[in-house]
C-alpha cells in the first residue's frame, strides 16, 4: 500500500483530476490518495499497438463534501451526516486505473461509472489506441455486489441521523418484484420506482385492486397488428386526412429511415461505447416500422405515433 496526499499525486499523475470537483464548483476535496495494487505489466504481458504494454492500478480516494454548500443539497440529509473537525463529510470511493505503461504512447481518459460496483476496464481494441480507462466507484448501500471486496468498486459514506442520534425514519415508494411459476422465489422491494409515471400508477392501482380484491384487471388496449391498429406508417394506411396545398407529389412515409448499422465487433451497441472499426458503417438492414392508427382521424385529429415492429 502506498500513500499520497493529493497535492503531489496532482503533480505527477492524472488520476485525481476525473475524481476530484473543484472546490469552487461544489465545495469537494479529495484529500488523499491511496495506491492498494499495482500490476505492471498487466494482461500477461500482452502488447497493444504502438501503445506497448499496460498496466492497472487499483485504489482509493478519501474526499470530504461541505454540507452547507447550496450545491451539496441534493444528496439526501447531508446536513445530518457527521462531520469531521473541519465540518465537512467524508467519504472513501475505489478506483481502477487501466493505462499504457508509457504515458507518452497515451490517447485520452475514458470514465466509466459502473452499475452494482462491477469493475470496467477498456477492451483490447482501446488499448490498441492508447487509451487509459478508469472506472470509479459510487454506490455506497454496501448490499449485494457493492459489499467493500478487492474487486470491485464501490463507496464507503457516512450515515445521517437526527440531531439526537436516532434513525432518520419516513415514507418511502416501492415496488415488489417476484417471478412466477418454477423459478418463483421470495418477493423483494426495490427502492428506484417511476411514481411521476401516469401509466405506471394506474398499473399499480389495478393490480393492487386484481391482488386485494379479486378485480380483474382491465382487458389490454396495447396496440397490435391483428386489432388493425398498427399500420404502415402512410397516409393512406393512417387515414391521415390531406393537407390543404401540399402537392400530390409529397412523400408519404417515414423521411427519415430507421437504419440497424454494422460498426464492428469492437462496438457496444447497447451503450455507445467501445470502438468503431467499420467507418462509415454498413447498413444490415433498413428497421421495419409500424405506425399506431388513431380512433379518430379527421381534419382536426389525426395525430399518430410511429414506433419499430416486432
Amino acid at each position: 500500500m502506498k500513500t499520497l496526499d493529493a497535492p503531489r499525486w496532482i503533480a505527477v499523475a492524472m488520476l485525481a483530476a476525473p475524481l476530484m470537483i473543484a472546490a469552487s464548483t461544489a465545495r469537494a476535496e479529495v484529500r488523499k490518495i491511496v495506491i492498494d495494487k499495482k500490476v505492471s505489466p498487466a494482461f500477461d504481458g500482452a502488447t497493444f499497438g504502438s501503445a506497448g504494454q499496460y498496466e492497472t492500478v487499483a485504489g482509493r480516494a478519501y474526499g470530504e463534501l461541505d454540507p452547507n454548500d447550496p450545491l451539496n443539497a441534493i444528496i439526501t440529509d447531508i446536513r445530518l451526516a457527521p462531520k469531521n473537525a473541519r465540518g465537512k463529510v467524508e467519504y472513501v470511493t475505489t478506483f481502477f486505473l487501466v493505462k499504457p505503461i508509457d504515458m507518452m504512447k497515451s490517447s485520452h481518459l475514458m470514465q466509466d461509472v459502473p452499475n452494482r460496483g462491477g469493475r470496467l476496464t477498456i477492451v483490447p481494441a482501446e488499448r490498441a489506441f492508447g487509451d487509459i480507462g478508469l472506472s470509479s466507484g459510487w454506490q455506497g448501500d454496501r448490499a449485494g455486489s457493492t459489499v467493500p471486496g478487492e474487486n470491485n468498486d464501490y463507496v464507503i459514506v457516512t450515515i445521517a441521523t437526527n440531531a439526537d442520534g436516532s434513525p432518520i425514519t419516513g415514507p418511502v415508494i416501492g415496488r415488489i418484484v417476484n417471478v412466477s411459476g418454477p423459478d418463483s422465489q421470495q418477493m423483494f422491494i426495490l427502492g428506484n420506482p417511476m411514481p411521476e409515471a401516469e401509466t405506471v400508477n394506474a398499473l399499480r392501482v389495478h393490480f393492487r385492486d386484481w391482488v386485494m380484491k379479486d378485480t380483474p384487471p382491465p382487458a389490454s388496449v396495447w396496440p397490435t397488428l391483428a386489432d388493425g391498429f398498427l399500420v404502415d406508417p402512410t397516409k393512406a394506411a393512417l387515414g391521415f386526412p390531406t393537407i390543404p396545398g401540399l402537392p400530390p407529389t409529397a412523400p408519404t412515409g417515414p423521411l427519415n429511415p430507421v437504419k440497424d448499422y454494422d460498426w464492428g465487433r469492437g462496438f457496444n451497441y447497447v451503450d455507445g461505447s467501445g470502438v468503431k472499426s467499420i467507418v462509415p458503417p454498413i447498413i444490415k438492414r433498413v428497421v421495419e416500422m409500424k405506425a399506431v392508427r388513431s380512433l379518430r382521424t379527421d381534419s382536426s385529429r389525426g395525430n399518430s405515433a410511429t414506433t419499430p415492429a416486432a
